[in-house]
């Protein structure tokens, strides 16, 4: 499955790789929940390691959107924390709180240390799209078949626009 993600990590934004915003290398450490803590639809902790937690929320509210087929937004939260606190949320289309079954998937998914693991958990437990296995044998002719099922995997995938 890892070969067929419709995701590519960049590193900055990877466990081993992740870096602040003066491009400081801050691994993510290996039992993210002493570091991460879960708030009102989102998580919180020191701003040197959020990118990697922002990069994660930011795929899943795409899958979110995409299962709802509306706008989600996703919130950088700091106003009353110490500058060295941050927080990111996901934000449902009227406004509101993410759904708790999201809730339940995000906390999963965030603390996966494999990006398919991420996908997995979501799919599990909040995606209500019809779930695809696919499997492929090693014939010559595999490889235009796993060509198909990449490009069909790819139609998941959720553009995004950033707006200042």
């Amino acid at each position: 499955m890892a070969d067929i993600l419709p995701v590519e990590v960049p590193e900055d934004f990877s466990r081993c790789r992740n870096r602040d915003h003066t491009g400081k290398l801050c691994p993510i450490p290996d039992d993210l929940r002493l570091t991460y803590g879960y708030g009102t639809a989102g998580f919180r902790c020191r701003s040197d390691l959020l990118p990697f937690v922002v990069f994660r929320m930011g795929y899943l509210a795409g899958l979110r959107a995409r299962d709802l087929n509306q706008a989600v937004g996703v919130m950088i939260t700091a106003s009353h924390n110490p500058a060295k606190d941050n927080g990111v949320k996901i934000v449902d289309p009227k406004g509101e709180m993410l759904a708790s079954e999201w809730e339940k998937a995000d906390a999963l998914a965030l603390h996966q240390k494999r990006t398919q693991d991420v996908i997995a958990a979501v799919l599990i437990y909040a995606v209500k799209w019809p779930l695809l296995t696919a499997a492929i044998h090693y014939l010559p002719q595999s490889f235009t078949f796993r060509t198909a099922i990449e490009e069909f995997m790819k139609l998941i995938i959720v553009l995004l626009s950033v707006s200042p």
